[in-house]
């Protein structure tokens, strides 16, 4: 739209006039009138403003491959970061992980990051390299392949069913690394596991009966009944009535048969046993192995100690030792050997005689055990039974005690599977050394990259409407593409176009 301005002479002049385009630069045109001159200015350049400047910073950084650098050691430095992280929650409880946040998802954070800045420099890789690709005659159809490949897995697969078309190795290789990305994801769930183990609780102890003392709380202790029930635990049986009715009717039965006689001798000593490996969970007590060695006696000396429930024959204390460690056991007088001589001495001659008085009340149904129950395992269970009270100072030996231990718990940790981040490293690591060969490679070149402007400016030339097959679609395109052998190169009119060749 042109616009008029009044002149000194009443005259109009266009102010399109007052410009001439013909020259390179936009000069004023100058009236010839004095007034109109002094109305007039030379114009000035305008000042550069934020925007020119960042267009500019853009340009630099992308005519060469900063950014694709920057995205390599972004990728490289996520890449450690993960491992630093791995290293510090690596055999972590669970339980002392306080943050908001789940290891797998910092995880899963930190590798898509890495992964996104490694897709960058892949793809403008590819991109670069399919302008190299064709500095040598090549199928049309290439280029479309290599250009899908730089776009994502999919173009990367496509292109690797036809790598033997391309000349630069360069090209599978990147297009495999886009593929091996997919794995990205998946990898980061099988990092970490969380398996159970037995942790130390740091403000609990454990506590186990032990004696290398025996004082006994009771010196006339009746223990008969306390025996039985050990003898009658290893007998496996529930009821002990019905047990003594059972075998007393069949004796009755049978007694035309003759009678079958056996003499068991059973010697009861002290000895010292060493437990190795102890531990007990839910309430149960589980032992590794344990070495029994007999007591020798050492010493043995008087009770000067008027007030003592011993009796006078009775007053001695009495030193043990083993003969493969100095540590002496010392004992009190015992009251229960003598129980143990009753109960098992009378129980034969008791069993089977009701009206028979029981001055310990457990002969008679002793003596039903010892006819129907292992021998060999009764007296086992009663040894352990009295073993238990002499470990305990709540049942008869006032000096027992306590050895400590440590208390354990069931907990979850998390547990770095090291295997499957090894991966993530190495494929950080051959993005790297795939960005700076493809760099040397395509040296000299215009770095054109994605650039679909320079498929515009470096068209075909000599391309017939007739070559191309109806409908006009994508597919019909690159059919069509498929036979046509391309060259970039010189036109011969200064250009550099895909001119046809007639043969790769």
């Amino acid at each position: 739209m042109n616009e008029t301005h009044p002149s000194s002479g009443g005259e109009t002049e266009s102010t399109a006039s007052l410009l001439d385009v013909d020259g390179s630069d936009l000069r004023p045109h100058i009236p010839s009138n004095g007034a109109a001159q002094s109305t007039l200015k030379t114009p000035t350049r305008a000042p550069r403003t934020c925007r020119s400047r960042a267009s500019t910073f853009s340009t630099k950084s992308s005519s060469w491959w900063w950014w694709e650098i920057s995205g390599c050691l972004l990728c490289i430095l996520s890449s450690l970061l993960l491992v630093v992280f791995l290293t510090q929650i690596n055999q972590m409880a669970r339980q002392d992980w306080n943050y908001r946040l789940q290891p797998n998802t910092i995880i899963s954070l930190i590798m898509t990051i890495g992964k996104a800045a490694m897709m960058g420099p892949i793809a403008a890789c590819i991109s670069q390299l399919k302008w190299t690709e064709f500095r040598r005659p090549a199928r049309l159809s290439l280029l479309q392949s290599i250009d899908d490949a730089s776009r994502g897995p999919w173009g990367s697969l496509v292109l690797l069913t036809r790598a033997r078309r391309t000349r630069i190795l360069l090209i599978p290789a990147l297009a495999f690394l886009t593929v091996a990305a997919v794995g990205f994801e998946s990898s980061a769930q099988q990092i970490l596991d969380f398996p159970s183990r037995m942790a130390l609780v740091r403000n609990v102890s454990a506590e186990v009966g032990m004696a290398t003392k025996y004082t006994s709380a009771q010196y006339t202790a009746h223990e008969g009944t306390d025996l039985l029930l050990a003898a009658v635990k290893g007998s496996n049986r529930s009821s002990i009535e019905f047990n003594i009715l059972k075998v007393h009717n069949q004796t009755k039965l049978e007694l035309n048969k003759p009678a079958r006689f056996g003499a068991y001798t059973v010697g009861w000593h002290w000895c010292a046993k060493t437990f190795h490996n102890l531990s007990a969970s839910q309430g149960e007590l589980h032992i590794g192995t344990t070495i029994s060695e007999a007591l020798q006696l050492q010493t043995q000396d008087d009770i000067d100690d008027p007030a003592s429930l011993y009796h006078e024959d009775d007053r001695y204390l009495t030193d043990w030792n083993t003969s493969s460690s100095s540590t002496l056991y010392r004992t009190l007088p015992t009251p229960f050997w003598d129980h143990i001589n009753d109960w098992l001495g009378d129980a034969a001659l008791k069993w089977g005689s009701p009206a028979m008085n029981d001055e310990f009340g457990g002969g008679k149904e002793a003596g039903n055990v010892i006819y129907t129950a292992d021998m060999a395992q009764m007296v086992d269970n009663v040894a352990s039974a009295l073993s238990s009270l002499v470990w305990s100072n709540e049942t008869d030996n006032l000096s027992a005690e306590k050895f400590p231990g440590d208390a354990f718990v069931t907990e979850s940790y998390i547990h770095v599977r090291w295997q499957w981040i090894t991966a993530v490293l190495v494929e950080a690591l051959l993005a790297a050394a795939l960005l700076v060969a493809s760099i040397i490679a395509v040296r000299g070149d215009p770095l054109l990259k994605a650039s679909v402007i320079a498929l515009l400016v470096h068209g075909l030339e000599d391309w017939r409407d007739i070559e191309v097959l109806q409908p006009e679609t994508s597919t019909t395109l690159e059919e069509s593409s498929e036979e046509v052998v391309v060259r970039l190169m010189d036109n011969g009119a200064g250009r550099r176009l895909f001119v046809k060749q007639a043969t790769e």
